[in-house]
């Protein structure tokens, strides 16, 4: 088994990453995670795991405003790293960065990220960016892999008009002729 579990944005402050890496280590009842991501590079203010968890994206119990905290990603880097020499996670990464934060973390990184968790799925190859993870030798992990759907389920008018890739001829296509069904092409 190969236990992930990512760095809430409302954690991001220095000196919130370890205790909630903590306090999640103890929820699963394990020792170590084999992987620590962050989520998402965009701090939101803290909000106390006794007052609300997971916080989720608002400050606010009534869900209406999200605030955002000063935490620089560089100190919440430095952190994942302290976790890491600590022996709470083997390996660290991040979700949902772009090339120009990648290169922004190489700049201080002691560690660099192991994997690069990002949207990748036929209407959204992101080549540059999967090109400069291998350049530097990050793994990366696709999220939304079967496409856009996850964006209708969430009330996002970007994917309203675009063909479920389940459907879409060229990977029902491919996938007859290798007896596969449309998401194992996908």
């Amino acid at each position: 088994m190969f236990i992930v579990s990512k760095l809430w944005q409302s954690f991001h402050d220095y000196d919130q990453v370890e205790p909630i890496t903590r306090k999640q280590l103890a929820d699963w009842g394990i020792d170590y995670f084999d992987l620590w991501v962050i989520h998402f590079p965009v701090a939101l203010k803290y909000v106390a795991p006794e007052t609300r968890y997971p916080p989720g994206w608002y400050f606010d119990d009534a869900s209406t405003k999200v605030e955002h905290s000063n935490a620089r990603l560089e100190d919440t880097w430095r952190a994942m790293e302290d976790v890491q020499k600590k022996g709470l996670a083997k390996s660290i990464g991040v979700s949902n960065y772009t090339g120009a934060l990648l290169l922004d973390l190489f700049t201080y990184a002691k560690v660099k990220p192991a994997t690069l968790q990002i949207e990748h799925h036929p209407y959204y190859v992101q080549p540059n960016l999967l090109k400069l993870a291998e350049q530097h030798g990050i793994a990366v992990t696709a999220y939304s892999s079967f496409g856009p759907q996850s964006f209708l389920e969430c009330d996002m008018k970007v994917a309203a008009d675009t063909p479920l890739l389940f459907d879409h001829p060229v990977i029902t296509k491919i996938a007859e002729a290798h007896g596969k069904t449309p998401a194992q092409v996908c």
